[in-house]
């Protein structure tokens, strides 16, 4: 079925399974939503199969709060997303003042998938994602910002591109990412395996404005850490136990540029996974974009396939990285101290 010129999401909240729908010409604003997508702003249960959407969105920031903003869908909780498309580009407007609290969970397709067990496949946002103002944390991601680390990504790709323009002013760690942003752990599940195989990106990431040597930052800066990946963000834990991570097969020939406003030294930059904080194995993988730090930083890490690994606790972490390559150049700027 095709609805055309939807001017709101077509739900607000529905457990149903949504099949064989395709919204064109979708036009759809708001001023601060909790949870917001063109198809639902929640899918609580039920699934999301064969559907995809064209258009615009724009979404303006007045509360503090979490935000889960996507193409498609805002929040997905406990259902399937399989063979769906995005090609809605997402206009983002931050308008608060620092420290106020506030998390956006932003993906081309869905802002926040959220299942011990959720399947996802053969997906794939077209859409881009551009973010301005102000605003405190962010897990962003060209695919999805935030996924359980329990789920499985198989066969989904990410073409849009995404430019964050903004100033991130929250004491925690920000995630920008061409694919997913952040992986949880949750609650539910005890040391969960969180799987991505043959998935892309191939879509730009930049923090911060566009531009060479000679065009001074108009925008961006960030007060605390800032993970910034062609690929994947970070592993977030949140149980005693570590998870695991699987990234099989996957490839990322977006090109990734930091051009910051104000010096960050905790700035991650990589190509395939920017902070790995969970037993992983990469295999197979591959760096086809170039990496840039222009200019705002200070002492970044910044590596083709890993920026860094990170051990949160007392206990031992393994990372296994085999058969991956990288075909990109990384550039770092005379104007960044390192």
């Amino acid at each position: 079925k095709e609805i055309k010129g939807l001017s709101a999401p077509l739900f607000s909240s529905t457990s149903a399974t949504i099949r064989n729908l395709r919204l064109t010409d979708v036009e759809i604003e708001t001023i601060d939503t909790a949870n917001y997508g063109a198809i639902a702003c929640h899918l609580n249960g039920g699934a999301l199969e064969n559907c995809s959407a064209t258009g615009n969105m724009t979404y303006t920031l007045a509360t503090v709060g979490l935000k889960r903003v996507g193409g498609l869908i805002g929040y997905a909780n406990n259902c399937g997303f399989f063979n769906n498309t995005n090609n809605i580009n997402i206009n983002f407007i931050g308008e608060l003042a620092a420290g106020d609290g506030t998390l956006l969970h932003m993906g081309g397709a869905a802002g926040w998938l959220s299942n011990p067990k959720t399947t996802i496949s053969n997906c794939s946002n077209n859409g881009s994602i551009t973010i301005t103002g102000g605003i405190d944390r962010t897990d962003i991601g060209g695919f999805i910002g935030y996924c359980d680390a329990a789920a499985e990504v198989v066969n989904c790709h990410n073409n849009g591109e995404i430019l964050l323009a903004a100033s991130l002013r929250g004491s925690g760690f920000s995630v920008c990412t061409g694919f997913i942003g952040c992986a949880d752990a949750g609650f539910e599940v005890e040391k969960p395996t969180f799987k991505i195989t043959n998935c892309s990106n191939t879509g730009d990431v930049t923090f911060g404005t566009k531009g060479g040597d000679d065009t001074p930052a108009t925008a961006g800066e960030v007060s605390a850490y800032m993970h910034l990946g062609g690929f994947f963000g970070h592993t977030r834990d949140l149980t005693e136990d570590y998870f695991n991570v699987e990234i099989t097969n996957c490839q990322n020939r977006g090109n990734v540029t930091a051009n910051l406003l104000k010096a960050s030294s905790n700035l991650k930059v990589s190509g395939v996974i920017s902070n790995i904080n969970a037993d992983a194995v990469i295999d197979g993988c591959t760096n086809y974009g170039k990496l840039s730090i222009i200019r705002g930083a200070n002492n970044p890490f910044i590596g083709a396939l890993i920026g860094q690994v990170e051990d949160v606790t007392a206990e031992t972490i393994d990372v296994v990285l085999k058969n991956s390559t990288n075909e990109g150049e990384i550039y770092v700027s005379s104007n960044v101290q390192h």
